[in-house]
């Protein structure tokens, strides 16, 4: 695994989350207040609009287009059958948030 320095964890706070943009992908680093660090693709898979609009409560990621909601842990959409968000492989290495782009792979409704 390549994982590539995305950003310090002083640039997050816990129960909130954070869009960022490297090497051509845009990232969502979501923080739940009872949760670990997860990253995933940024954008809902029902649209492809910016997840960072909308909002996170708990352990829910909710769109703010048209209110569909995923797993902060997991990515899973609540919605039975309607795909995931894709996730970043990411670990954290003394203040580092470090994410894999290679590791990544998409996924997409109905998958």
């Amino acid at each position: 695994m390549a994982f590539r320095r995305l950003c310090d964890t002083a640039d997050l706070l816990r129960g909130d989350m954070r869009e960022f943009e490297l090497e051509g992908h845009s990232i969502l680093v979501v923080w739940p207040e009872h949760g670990d660090l997860r990253a995933f693709q940024a954008h809902c898979l029902h649209e492809g609009l910016p997840l960072i609009d909308g909002s996170l409560e708990g352990n829910e990621l909710t769109c703010a287009a048209h209110n569909w909601t995923f797993d902060a842990q997991t990515g899973e959409n609540t919605l039975p059958g309607e795909g995931c968000l894709a996730v970043y492989p990411l670990r954290v290495d003394d203040g580092d948030v470090l994410v894999d782009l290679e590791a990544m792979k998409p996924c997409r409704r109905g998958e």
